[in-house]
């Protein structure tokens, strides 16, 4: 088997919009490193299924693992990896294991000395984004018990929750708004536009916006500013 090995994943064929269809990123793999054998992968979601239960992937881990690639290669951090935790994990075991991963989008290449400084501090920012967010979010569900204690029985869904500030807006549901801020962390952490942000939620439908069935990027922007004066 060559020792160099791309891989190539697309959830759904909507993905196809933003220039990540499965040809496009064989494309770009192959002008880089002609000789890579690419591992593919479609219909298959990285957000839920990590490397090791997507098969193309757990047979890329296994090829690592064996001695047989020595380089690996995707074009985004998203296509190959669920999160930036598991990104870093997976990459620092490689390179103890002498093994490289190149990063197409990002120019990244943990065999050259700024390369696997480059991630770590990817990796830190998208932890810090994370945390931050998490801490709006507390501090705006204290702001609502303050407020308004009692809360309300919402007619539409007939949660119990706490008002604050318009009908429809996202502090009338702060669990529901946590869940989300942190789906879009986690893929703003990896590099996604709010367009993209928007198309990927739909796609995993784990989250639903508060208006209407589909995100959009104004609902992802109204999501993550919510409750900011």
């Amino acid at each position: 088997m060559n020792s160099i090995a791309g891989y190539a994943r697309v959830s759904t064929s909507r993905q196809m919009d933003f220039g990540v269809s499965l040809p496009d990123q064989i494309n770009r793999i192959k002008q880089r490193f002609p000789e890579a054998t690419v591992y593919t992968e479609e219909g298959v979601s990285a957000s839920k299924n990590s490397m090791e239960q997507r098969p193309a992937s757990a047979l890329l881990l296994q090829s690592v693992e064996t001695g047989q690639v020595k380089t690996v290669v995707c074009t985004s951090l998203s296509r190959l990896f669920r999160s930036t935790a598991e990104c870093l994990t997976t990459v620092t075991r490689w390179n103890k294991m002498g093994v490289t991963f190149v990063c197409l989008d990002l120019d990244m290449d943990t065999s050259k000395p700024w390369g696997f400084m480059m991630l770590t501090v990817i990796a830190a920012c998208a932890q810090l984004e994370a945390a931050l967010l998490g801490e709006r979010t507390k501090a705006a569900m204290t702001h609502l018990k303050t407020v308004n204690p009692e809360g309300w029985t919402s007619k539409k869904s007939g949660r119990h929750v706490t008002r604050f500030g318009r009908v429809d807006s996202w502090d009338m549901f702060p669990e529901h708004h946590a869940a989300a801020l942190n789906a879009i962390a986690k893929l703003q952490g990896q590099g996604f536009t709010l367009a993209e942000c928007a198309v990927l939620l739909n796609q995993e439908g784990s989250v639903k916006p508060i208006r209407g069935d589909e995100w959009s990027r104004d609902s992802v922007f109204r999501c993550i500013h919510a409750g900011k004066p």
